[in-house]
Formats: structure tokens, C-alpha cells, sequence
């Protein structure tokens, strides 16, 4: 992937389910697969990770922190990247940051990915 501003959407089975942006597209996709100590990285496997394990009953009303020490969510974590990793990945260049936001909010909306959210946190 190259290192560019982009809207980019993640695909399984062809089915859209995550619309993002970003500054540099290959270090974002990285991110998004990889483990890191902050919590911009791997976000999206992050959630669906908390999805998996509180269907499987264990408790993530916890910091992120403490779910990743966590050696019964460390697998669900694992297996949430690997799902991401294989997710078919399409973009757009964008340099604009707010022709970045409106396409973001657009595609997202268009495509009804069940995985963005504009809540404010």
C-alpha cells in the first residue's frame, strides 16, 4: 500500500464493513493489524475482538490496557487481527482533510458498514 492520505473501506467476503481515513494509508492498514502500546493501533480488530469475547462471556467493561494483559482476551485479539488482515481493502486518495471527513461520512452511510460510528466518545 502506498504512503498517502486516503479514504480506504475493508471488505469480508465483499461485504463493506469499515470505512476509514487517514494520512498514510500503509501505516493506518498496518496499525489496524498489529499490536502496539497506544490505542490507535489496531482499533477496528480491537473492537471485534471485544465483540467475540463478551459473547463468550468474559467481562471488557475494562480499560484497554487491562483487556490486552488479559490472557483469556489475548486470543480473541489475536484472531480479530488475523480477520482484519484478511479483509479486502480498497481506497481513494484524499488530501483534502475535509473532503477526508464528508467521503468518510458518505461512503460509511452509502454502504451502511455496521462498524463506523460518529458518536462522539
Amino acid at each position: 500500500m502506498p504512503k498517502v492520505p486516503a479514504i480506504y473501506l475493508l471488505s469480508k467476503d465483499g461485504s463493506p464493513v469499515y470505512v476509514g481515513r487517514t494520512r498514510d494509508l500503509r501505516r493506518r492498514l498496518r496499525d489496524h493489524m498489529l499490536p502496539g502500546n497506544d490505542r490507535y493501533t489496531a482499533t477496528f480488530a480491537f473492537r471485534l475482538a471485544i465483540e467475540d469475547a463478551k459473547r463468550a462471556g468474559l467481562n471488557v467493561k475494562r480499560k484497554r490496557a487491562e483487556l490486552e494483559a488479559d490472557p483469556q482476551f489475548r486470543p480473541f485479539f489475536a484472531d480479530a487481527k488475523a480477520r482484519v488482515s484478511n479483509m479486502s481493502v480498497q481506497y481513494v486518495e484524499v488530501d483534502d482533510p475535509i473532503e477526508q471527513a464528508l467521503l468518510e461520512v458518505y461512503a460509511a452511510e452509502s454502504l451502511a458498514t455496521p462498524y463506523n460510528s460518529f458518536e462522539t466518545h
